[in-house]
């Protein structure tokens, strides 16, 4: 089946506002606060980015943007 984009566009737009309806919401959770200090305290005391990566289950990125952000 050849799908117009616009349509793919529309359906996905629908569902979305369907999956709202809901009550879902999209993306990915938030780390939140306790967790955000138990990593800044991690690193502070010589655990590396990777290991801490590991431990909570989320990007090395994520662990530096945090590490950031203070």
């Amino acid at each position: 089946m050849l799908a117009i984009p616009h349509i793919i566009q529309q359906r996905t737009k629908a569902g979305l506002e369907a999956a709202r309806k809901r009550g879902k919401i999209g993306g990915r959770p938030a780390i939140d606060e306790h967790k955000k200090r138990q990593i800044k305290k991690l690193y502070a005391a010589g655990e590396s980015a990777t290991d801490i990566a590991k431990e909570f289950g989320i990007g090395r990125s994520t662990v530096y943007k945090l590490l950031k952000a203070e």
